[in-house]
């Protein structure tokens, strides 16, 4: 979809809001432990696939029928890729917390929620750059 605009997006099912997609993101990061190696690996596991995944997705809107229809398992299986690495990442956060968790139920489950998760891959890139600047 070329033509996109964020309006478009947020008349979809499921769409995520920005911020849903930030609670999610500062549940994460009120977490986030720099010096803990479990985390430190968690993150940068998840940052590599989100980034993978989301690659993949942008094009997907410039691809021929047949670029899509030879690229769509690949796709499929790079968003499997994200999304097992972002699960683990909430479980240990699920763990860390001592705060509410309700930002956890935002994603909702994964089966039935698989194109929210992918949409909180983008916000997730997002979010980081900004907070890297």
């Amino acid at each position: 979809m070329i033509n996109f605009t964020f309006e478009n997006y947020l008349q979809q099912d499921s769409a995520m809001r920005i911020d849903e997609a930030l609670e999610i993101y500062n549940g994460i990061m009120r977490q986030a432990d720099k010096e803990d190696e479990d985390f430190r690996t968690l993150w940068e596991d998840l940052i590599d696939e989100a980034s993978k995944y989301v690659i993949v997705r942008s094009k997907w809107a410039l691809q021929t029928q047949d670029e899509r229809i030879s690229v769509d398992a690949s796709r499929s299986a790079q968003h499997n890729a994200y999304m097992s690495t972002l699960e683990p990442m909430i479980r240990y956060v699920y763990k860390k917390s001592d705060q509410d968790f309700e930002w956890g139920n935002l994603l909702g489950d994964r089966k039935k929620n698989r194109k929210r998760w992918g949409d909180f891959a983008g916000y997730l890139l997002l979010f980081n750059t900004l907070g890297n600047r």
